[in-house]
């Protein structure tokens, strides 16, 4: 596997949480890294985390005139990570189909926003890294079904764009428990969730970073889903 030095890392919903690991991941290894997210002030938090050799635009990954427009940005771009999901919402029976179509339409459109636009951009082939979510391989009773829905509808289209995107390279990460303020809000007692993992504890960020970097710099992978969830489809 190569480095990142030198290359171009753009990372969509990377104000915070996995996003933010992602990126700082990628500066570390000499990356010239964008983040993208809807916030401004998370953005000006996020470049104070991680520094200012980061560059930060506000851009509503579902709106397809922001995406288009911030790739438009760009001459070329080597690797993409799009971490855009709502969690929680209920159950089919517990909300009403305005509160539901978020869950579904956020993960699928950004994904799909990025990748229409990101491709054309990728000149020496590159790679689109997108995040799924565990619910969709196993899901609870209060999971939302349309946010698993939307994990499974970003794997097959993973696989989908891999072969007519080639030799763009297009995979997904699937985080199990991560300790970010968006995972954990709606996970429980991360302790007795540790308890339950073979590797005995929750994720950190840094591992699902590791996972994306392992997409952008392996050039012989491609229309994959890897699950780095501790073993917790396992148990």
């Amino acid at each position: 596997m190569g480095s990142l030095k030198g290359e171009t890392v753009l990372v969509i919903g990377g104000s915070s949480g996995l996003g933010l690991a992602v990126a700082a991941t990628a500066l570390e290894d000499g990356a010239e890294v964008t983040i993208a997210g809807r916030s401004e002030d998370r953005l000006r938090e996020a470049r104070a985390v991680i520094g200012d050799g980061v560059q930060t635009a506000a851009v509503d990954a579902v709106d397809e005139e922001q995406v288009a427009g911030l790739f438009d940005g760009f001459d070329t771009v080597d690797h993409v990570f799009v971490t855009v999901g709502v969690v929680g919402g209920g159950t089919l029976f517990e909300a009403d189909t305005a509160t539901h179509r978020p869950r579904l339409d956020a993960r699928v459109w950004a994904a799909a926003h990025a990748a229409r636009y990101g491709a054309p951009k990728m000149l020496r082939g590159g790679s689109i890294t997108f995040c799924s979510g565990a619910a969709g391989v196993r899901p609870g009773k209060s999971t939302n079904p349309l946010a698993a829905a939307s994990a499974g509808a970003v794997e097959s289209m993973t696989r989908t764009l891999a072969v007519q995107l080639a030799p763009v390279r297009v995979n997904t990460v699937v985080p199990g428990i991560v300790e970010t303020p968006l995972l954990t809000a709606s996970a429980g007692d991360l302790e007795a969730i540790a308890q339950r993992l073979p590797v005995g504890r929750v994720g950190r960020a840094e591992d699902i970073a590791q996972a994306v970097r392992f997409f952008m710099t392996n050039g012989y992978v491609t229309g994959q889903t890897l699950i780095v969830d501790g073993g917790g489809v396992l148990v």
